[in-house]
């Protein structure tokens, strides 16, 4: 009975009133399951619709930011002929097989992970989506977290209400999201304050809101934020990642959703997105 989930179950001898309610309650059951999955349906739609229109806008930036980061490969490719034979000549270029060399791998790199997102995006179906609980996305064990949050002597305080809708999301990825997050508003973070995760009921969707103390962005820096090869004055932000951003800005979009960021300075500076939901 347990294991194939009965609905109830008639006991002999067979009265008419009481079996009656318990077929009418078993139709009301599955005629709600029907409506629920309906509803999904319509949100995975919703999804693919919004993700379409946020995706066009975002993959025009992200091909121009690839490009611009294999020039500075392409440039040292270019000039590895000219700089070897003078290497032979006894001439040695400490700039370029040094900082340039190191500059043009990393920008590689980026260059591959961000490919490794899109190709996600690519094989990555709406149509598989389920329904999460919220309490169980909220990981910090993964991407570095635990550790951010224990070298700044951040404390990171929940706000989850139990009586949440379940969110229907990709689950590991949206837990790698929301572990970016919180990373990188721990690295920005006054050291020994905290870092606030909040989610709360939406219309048909779920928002949930990382919030940091601290310094926070001009409104000209916010757009640079998910710029992968953009590079922060170092005495101002310390460690923020344009490249985790952009994964995050990119995971959001395939949930038909975007990274909003709301920031004061001196005060406090909070990435929010809105997760969807099966009702």
């Amino acid at each position: 009975i347990n294991k194939g989930k009965v609905f109830s179950y008639i006991q002999k001898p067979v009265e008419k009133e009481p079996t009656l309610k318990i077929i009418n309650d078993a139709l009301g059951e599955y005629a709600e399951k029907l409506q629920t999955r309906e509803t999904i349906e319509d949100t995975k739609k919703q999804i693919k619709e919004r993700f379409v229109e946020i995706y066009e806008s975002v993959a025009q930036g992200i091909a121009h930011h690839v490009n611009n980061g294999l020039v500075p490969t392409k440039t040292f490719y270019d000039l590895l002929p000219k700089k070897l034979e003078s290497f032979k000549e006894g001439n040695y270029d400490e700039d370029y097989f040094g900082n340039f060399f190191n500059q043009a791998v990393h920008d590689l790199t980026n260059v591959q992970k961000i490919i490794g997102m899109f190709t996600w995006v690519r094989n990555c179906k709406v149509e598989d989506f389920i329904e999460n609980n919220m309490e169980d996305l909220v990981l910090t064990n993964i991407h570095g977290v635990e550790e951010v949050l224990k070298e700044r002597k951040i404390k990171l305080e929940k706000e989850i209400p139990t009586d949440l809708p379940q969110v229907l999301v990709d689950r590991l990825k949206t837990q790698e999201m929301i572990s970016l997050l919180i990373k990188n508003c721990a690295k920005e973070a006054p050291e020994g304050s905290r870092v606030v995760f909040k989610a709360e009921n939406g219309n048909g969707s779920v928002k949930i809101k990382v919030t940091r103390q601290g310094p926070g962005y001009k409104p000209e820096e916010i757009p640079r934020l998910f710029d992968p090869f953009y590079k922060f004055d170092k005495a101002l932000q310390d460690g923020i990642s344009g490249l985790d951003l952009t994964n995050c800005y990119i995971i959001a979009a395939k949930h038909g959703s975007e990274v909003k960021v709301e920031s004061q300075p001196d005060e406090e500076t909070s990435f929010a997105v809105d997760l969807p939901t099966g009702q």
